[in-house]
């Protein structure tokens, strides 16, 4: 673990006066390609923690969607994982937040918040949950305003983005979400990589979700 970048990143963070709040592409440049693994997946997650702890990030966004291949054994695989993650984060104050990632991704299981929450339910995990990202509920034909409705005991995170990462432009749909969402007392998250609509969709995303 070492600290000296630790010490570096904080400086960074600092002089921006910048405060990170979650972590993302926990996997990226980690090679692995299913759950097989168990030990490298369950050593990069004790790391992300620990680097979580020093800076203060309390929530480590799972997507990962190349590694949801459903190999043999897949199913021992996740819950020996999920099972000893959530011990890991027991009293840290750290989440795990497992990210619903639609089939179009190339995802073979966990592509809603229903399954991972029934998951998260038959394991009785208690520091692992889910969240809503609405380019995926739209991508899996979902009302994310119901899903939050019927699930906001398990949800402790929320993308606000569309299809292809562009601009705001289900606006019904996100108009509807927002008011639904008004009990969500944490930060919602929005998610856009079209650079030239950049600008537009954040003010877009400001006015709806304030």
């Amino acid at each position: 673990f070492p600290s000296h970048d630790i010490d570096m990143y904080k400086d960074i963070l600092a002089d921006y006066n910048l405060k990170p709040y979650s972590f993302l592409s926990l996997f990226y440049g980690i090679d692995v390609k299913d759950f097989r693994p168990t030990d490298i997946i369950l050593t990069q997650f004790d790391t992300l923690v620990k680097y979580a702890k020093a800076i203060g990030v309390k929530k480590l966004i799972f997507g990962s969607p190349s590694l949801r291949k459903k190999i043999k054994g897949w199913e021992y695989f996740v819950e020996d994982i999920f099972t000893e993650l959530d011990k890991m984060l027991k009293g840290t104050g750290i989440s795990v937040i497992i990210e619903p990632v639609s089939k179009e991704w190339g995802t073979e299981f966990w592509f809603d918040v229903k399954e991972i929450v029934d998951f998260i339910n038959y394991y009785d995990l208690k520091n692992i949950y889910t969240m809503i990202d609405t380019q995926n509920c739209m991508l899996q034909g979902e009302d994310p305003s119901l899903i939050y409705k019927q699930y906001r005991h398990r949800i402790n995170h929320i993308h606000i983005a569309e299809p292809g990462f562009g601009k705001l432009k289900n606006l019904e749909m996100h108009m509807k979400f927002s008011n639904a969402i008004r009990d969500y007392r944490d930060v919602i998250t929005h998610e856009i990589a079209v650079k030239e609509e950049f600008r537009e969709s954040i003010k877009t995303f400001s006015e709806i979700y304030k």
